[in-house]
C-alpha cells in the first residue's frame, strides 16, 4: 500500500507552542505598550486605584515591557533592568512642550523639545539593550524617540483636542513595535 502511512509519526513536522506564544507576543505587544503608555499618562489611572503618578508609569509601562522583553527572549536581569530603565526615562518633565505651542509657546520649539523629551524617554531603555547585545533594539528604540514630536503631531492632526492622548498611544506603539523588532 503506497501512499498510506509514508510519514512515521515522528517525522512528521509540528510547530512548538512555543513558537505560536511567542509571535502573538510579538503581534500583540505594541498594542500592550501602547496601552500601557497611554494607562501612564492617563487620570484615570489615578481615579481607580488612588494612586499616583509613579505608581501607574511603573504599573501601566515599565512592568509590561521588562516582562514583554522577558517574553521575546531577553534573559530575566536585562529584561528586569529593561523595566527599570523604562520607569527611569518617565521620570523627567515635559518643559511645557505637551501641546505642541496649541495653547502657548512656538511650535519648531515645542517640537524640538518634544522629540528630545522622547529620546530621554528611551534612552536608558536604549541603553539596557545595548549593553544586553541587541544593539538593534537600541537603534530601533532610538528612532522611536525621534519621532516622538512626529507622533505626536500627528496625534493633533488626527484629532486636535485629543492630540496628546492619540501621541501617547502612537508613541507606546512605536516603543513597543521596536522592543519586538529589536529583540526577536
Amino acid at each position: 500500500m503506497h501512499g498510506v502511512g509514508r510519514y512515521p509519526a515522528e517525522e512528521a513536522v509540528t510547530v512548538p507552542l512555543d513558537f505560536w506564544l511567542v509571535t502573538a507576543l510579538q503581534i500583540l505587544a505594541p498594542f500592550i505598550v501602547a496601552a500601557g503608555f497611554r494607562l501612564r499618562g492617563a487620570a484615570i489611572f489615578r481615579e481607580w486605584t488612588g494612586r499616583g503618578a509613579t505608581t501607574a508609569r511603573i504599573v501601566c509601562f515599565a512592568i509590561p515591557c521588562g516582562l514583554i522583553a522577558w517574553g521575546l527572549g531577553l534573559p530575566w536581569h536585562w529584561s528586569l533592568a529593561l523595566g527599570v530603565a523604562a520607569w527611569l526615562g518617565c521620570l523627567p518633565p515635559w518643559w511645557g512642550s505637551l501641546d505642541l505651542a496649541r495653547q502657548y509657546g512656538e511650535f519648531r520649539e515645542d517640537f524640538l523639545l518634544h522629540t528630545m523629551r522622547g529620546v530621554i524617554w528611551i534612552w536608558p531603555m536604549a541603553v539596557v539593550l545595548a549593553h544586553s547585545g541587541h544593539l538593534a533594539g537600541a537603534y530601533y528604540l532610538t528612532w522611536a524617540g525621534l519621532l516622538c514630536g512626529a507622533v505626536y503631531e500627528a496625534g493633533y492632526r488626527i484629532r486636535e483636542r485629543m492630540g496628546a492622548e492619540l501621541g501617547e498611544v502612537f508613541f507606546g506603539f512605536l516603543i513597543g513595535a521596536a522592543l519586538v523588532v529589536g529583540i526577536s
